[in-house]
């Protein structure tokens, strides 16, 4: 086997790794193989000639193709990231304290009503301490959840839980609707201390 022969199939094998583990150093690697095939002695025949530029060639395309791999995978790593600081940002407005009975009270029928405005799926159980809504049939819909802390001083801490099937897998890791869910979920999420705020709710 030629050198750019043994170039062309370890390309074959990095490329397919580069789809699961170690992006940066396969690619690397992969640039390092495709310099030293196109470096390499031809054969002196011309069938060979042939055959190793078709060689050499087949490994500039693979490079190609795992350079633009790295960037989609850097692109949507950037993504990812800039979201979840979206998410952090917007759950902080879920939660708030009431120092009184009466204001804990108030804000709590607020949150019901804020649950019954924006959840995709209706409530399924509400009590003085947890209001929880049904789980969606289909993927992408967010739906809400919400919980009251009392502290045994007639104060209380409540928060909202934004949900939304499909925005991670079985695993953890971020699922095919993530960007979706999350957008829809930044929304709602936003909203909720301006509704708890405003007069006539």
């Amino acid at each position: 086997m030629v050198a750019s022969d043994h170039v062309a199939a370890r390309l074959e094998t990095l490329v397919w790794e580069s789809r699961i583990v170690r992006q940066d150093e396969i690619t690397s690697e992969i640039v390092e193989l495709a310099t030293t095939a196109a470096r390499a002695p031809l054969q002196s025949s011309a069938q060979g000639g042939v055959m190793a530029r078709m060689n050499i060639a087949l490994c500039l395309a693979l490079v190609g193709l795992a350079l633009l791999a790295a960037c989609a995978t850097a692109s949507r790593e950037a993504a990812f990231r800039a979201e979840e600081v979206e998410l952090f940002r917007a759950r902080q407005e879920t939660s708030i304290a009431c120092t009184t009975a009466p204001a804990c009270d108030d804000a709590w029928a607020r949150t019901r009503a804020f649950i019954q405005a924006h959840s995709a799926t209706r409530i399924m159980q509400a009590d003085d301490a947890v209001i929880q809504t049904a789980f969606p049939h289909a993927f992408g819909f967010v739906y809400l959840a919400a919980s009251k802390d009392a502290d045994g001083n007639g104060g209380a801490a409540i928060r909202l839980k934004a949900m939304c099937r499909g925005m991670y897998d079985s695993d953890g890791n971020a699922g095919p609707l993530y960007s979706t869910c999350a957008k829809s979920i930044i929304s709602v999420e936003a909203r909720f201390r301006a509704w708890l705020q405003r007069p006539g709710n």
